[in-house]
């Protein structure tokens, strides 16, 4: 018997192009609507967040306070269960927006406290990415 003949190659494909260069800026997400009253909570006046008198290890989540929390430890005031914790809410320069925030929202159970948020959780995965793309610009700016 004889052998078959083989095929004709196939012509190769061209080249893709390349995405324009970044801006080297972070992309941000607003985290404002999960904040408020009907989703987690975290500012409602007299919750643990709302930047009163009463808030927990002096974690105010308003948004006049967020450039605050870059560098900034809990100082265990108010029933904070955190007060000897010395990781910063969120950690200057993180390249993934790390910090005690972060670590409240996703370690369970996190390094001191309950998993956040106690009201209104737990927390979606698509809002703990928001979260996180919020963290990660501030850190970063």
């Amino acid at each position: 018997s004889t052998a078959g003949t083989t095929g004709a190659s196939g012509t190769t494909g061209t080249a893709g192009t390349t995405g324009a260069a970044g801006t080297g800026a972070v992309a941000s997400c607003d985290i404002t609507p999960l904040i408020q009253p009907g989703k987690y909570n975290c500012i409602v006046a007299g919750a643990c967040h709302a930047g009163d008198a009463t808030t927990a290890g002096g974690l105010s989540m308003q948004p006049a306070d967020w450039s605050k929390l870059v560098g900034l430890k809990s100082n265990g005031m108010n029933n904070s269960m955190c007060g000897t914790n010395t990781t910063p809410y969120i950690i200057k320069g993180s390249a993934n927006g790390d910090g005690l925030i972060m670590q409240k929202l996703t370690t369970d159970p996190p390094p001191c406290g309950a998993l956040m948020p106690t009201i209104g959780g737990p927390m979606a995965q698509s809002d703990i990415d928001c979260f996180r793309k919020w963290a990660t610009a501030l850190a970063n700016k």
